[in-house]
């Protein structure tokens, strides 16, 4: 994983505005497609889903590009799906929506500070 330059940042902002849209701060994942989401988990069920979910939505983009953003922080990486996936504990307890995106912005997946889990496809494309 590499860690994305203020200009790839900002690249990053823009390519999940223009794929998704969003309602307030919030993807509005009833206007994607393909939408899957989980919510109402404890910290635990969070634990042990969140790879899980992580796994069987993006299994077959394992050699894709994927870029993390967090609303939180201006930190943001680009690296594999399988990067990430190896890492995904590491996501988990941070205190923000982390996003996980398609370079190309063809799909979205986010975990949120709640628990909340979702997945969808950009309807762009």
């Amino acid at each position: 994983m590499v860690v994305l330059n203020e200009v790839e940042s900002e690249a990053v902002n823009q390519l999940l505005l223009e794929k998704f849209p969003f309602s307030g701060s919030f993807i509005d994942w009833e206007n994607t497609k393909n939408h899957i989401s989980n919510s109402g988990l404890t910290a635990t069920e969070v634990e042990e889903l969140f790879p899980r979910f992580f796994y069987e939505q993006l299994a077959e983009a394992e050699l894709d590009l994927a870029v993390y953003a967090s609303d939180g922080a201006p930190l943001k990486l680009r690296g594999t799906v399988a990067a990430f996936e190896k890492n995904l504990q590491a996501f988990i307890d941070l205190p923000h929506t982390n996003y996980f995106i398609a370079a190309d912005g063809s799909w979205c997946l986010t975990l949120r500070m709640n628990g909340e889990m979702d997945f969808g496809e950009s309807t762009d494309g």
